[in-house]
């Protein structure tokens, strides 16, 4: 079943409109249980990221662990690459978030028992939630510049691997090397991804933050390091990384928020004594729709509704001298 749900989105290129049309599906339903349109279109955050790769699998010597090293030591620092990501996340409340990420990197590890080392670079998109771990321990009334959270996703990743002998840096084995795509170039291997871990962020002003993350991405496969052994399974890598996000608003939260709400209508009995004993008008929907075509600002009239009022006879009369 995995393969044919591949190959549909190698043929129709779906998988590039997976993560905002799926976010779209999860947040509308969503939209109408924490206030509707207006509460989508507010506390939305884009996030860049910049860190290193790790692997988990066959070909390693598990030197760069934290486990083993720490980052003072020389060895943190080997078979590690770079990679960068960017993430579009919408905080519901105070403990819940949606995400949709996409990653791009590169992972390079080698083993001393099997002599081999390896090349290889993935792009990674998925969708996944945020869930804040500060306001669940310390409560909503803590400081809310900084927070704690733990996350977790779903999605696919596309990699492209080269495996070399270590002691000859002869090309051993390949992975990712499919058939021919619909531009001419060769499809990578495209997998499932399972990514889990924890991040920090401190918020500096409004809209600006920093980010810190930690976490394991597991790829549903044995042949991420084109090589194929008995003792694992599953493999995958790991990424850190720090960011800087940017907090904003949707363009329409700020039409939606122009006048307060009002459920009532101008007609209702209540309205209209209101009206009356305060001598001014309720702001209502049948009062902003009435007042729309009742007066427009020339600055937003087109050129038919300029040249229809040079025709219409003014409003005010000449006094006659």
């Amino acid at each position: 079943m995995q393969n044919i749900y591949i190959k549909l989105f190698n043929i129709f290129k779906i998988r590039w409109l997976l993560l905002p049309g799926l976010l779209f599906l999860m947040l509308k339903p969503a939209s109408a249980q924490w206030g509707g349109y207006h509460q989508f279109a507010s506390d939305w955050e884009l996030n860049t990221s910049l860190g290193m790769t790790s692997f988990y699998g066959d070909v390693t010597d598990k030197k760069n662990r934290f486990l083993s090293n720490t980052p003072f030591h020389r060895y943190f620092y080997e078979d590690r690459k770079l990679g960068f990501g960017f993430t579009l996340r919408k905080n519901f409340n105070a403990y819940l978030s949606f995400r949709g990420s996409f990653n791009y990197g590169k992972i390079r590890s080698s083993s001393s028992a099997f002599d081999r080392y390896f090349d290889a670079r993935f792009y990674e998109y998925y969708l996944g939630i945020d869930f804040d771990i500060s306001t669940l321990i310390w409560g909503k009334s803590r400081n809310q510049d900084w927070k704690l959270y733990a996350f977790t996703g779903l999605g696919f990743t596309d990699s492209r691997t080269w495996l070399y002998d270590d002691k000859t840096n002869e090309l051993v084995s390949t992975n990712g090397f499919g058939g021919e795509r619909w531009d001419g170039k060769q499809k990578m291997a495209t997998e499932t991804t399972f990514p889990i871990g924890i991040g920090g962020q401190y918020k500096f002003s409004d809209n600006w933050s920093a980010t810190i993350e930690s976490g394991i991405h597991i790829v549903n496969t044995d042949r991420l390091d084109a090589f194929k052994s008995s003792e694992s399974g599953i493999e995958g890598f790991g990424y850190a990384c720090i960011g800087i996000s940017y907090h904003f608003h949707m363009p329409w939260e700020l039409r939606l928020s122009r006048y307060p709400k009002h459920n009532g209508k101008s007609s209702d009995a209540s309205i209209k004594k209101y009206n009356k004993r305060k001598q001014v008008v309720m702001e209502t929907r049948s009062h902003r729709k009435a007042k729309k075509y009742r007066y427009k600002n020339p600055r937003r009239k087109n050129i038919f509704d300029r040249i229809a009022d040079w025709f219409k006879p003014s409003p005010y009369k000449r006094r006659r001298r």
